[in-house]
């Protein structure tokens, strides 16, 4: 699996503008043959720790608005792992969407916000791209331990545990080194904010 880990400035409520950064970086990726292109945590919209901010930034997935930007930015054949703020009913969630070929595959949401009102997400959700196995982490929940019970099994050095956001890959406190006792490949990009 090539892996390609995005580290872009912020750009806060310039939800077009994200998007036209998207699909220049995705194009490139298609074309180097990369398989999974990583983007910041919340990039979409920009991060904040701000409950009103983080509230007035969600959208929902099943949003036409977003629906037609991931048709635009996510249209080749490149996974993209791309942050935002959800929204679900209610609730605000950190998360990160998996898109490919013009269209949301899948959902993971922050297990462990640090964002004062995000909701904490429960589920750890597996995809597959070209033989790999991967979930996906977001900053503070490398803290903790991967939920092994929720990961299939595969031999040694087939699954991928891509981080969107973490400050120091190189501290404990991150769980880099419980990833690789677990035969993940970690690459991590750090907040867009």
């Amino acid at each position: 699996m090539r892996i390609a880990a995005f580290q872009r400035l912020a750009l806060f409520d310039a939800v077009e503008q994200a998007a036209e950064v998207l699909a220049r970086d995705l194009a490139w990726a298609e074309e180097q043959g990369i398989d999974l292109a990583l983007f910041p945590e919340c990039y979409l919209q920009g991060h904040s720790y701000d409950k009103s901010v983080a509230k007035r930034r969600a959208l929902s997935l099943d949003d036409p608005y977003l629906n037609a930007l991931v048709a635009r930015f996510a249209a080749g054949g490149t996974t993209a792992i791309v942050g935002l703020f959800e929204s679900r009913g209610d609730a605000i969630y950190n998360s990160a969407i998996v898109a490919k070929s013009g269209r949301t595959i899948g959902v993971y949401a922050k297990a462990h916000p640090l964002e004062k009102g995000c909701t904490p997400g429960k589920d750890f959700p597996v995809w597959e791209e070209n033989h790999w196995r991967f979930g996906i982490n977001i900053c503070a929940d490398l803290r903790y331990p991967i939920p092994r019970r929720d990961w299939p099994e595969r031999e040694r050095g087939s699954s991928a545990t891509p981080s969107i956001s973490c400050s120091d890959l190189t501290k404990p406190s991150c769980g880099i080194s419980r990833a690789f006792r677990a035969c993940r490949y970690v690459p991590g990009i750090r907040a867009a904010g």
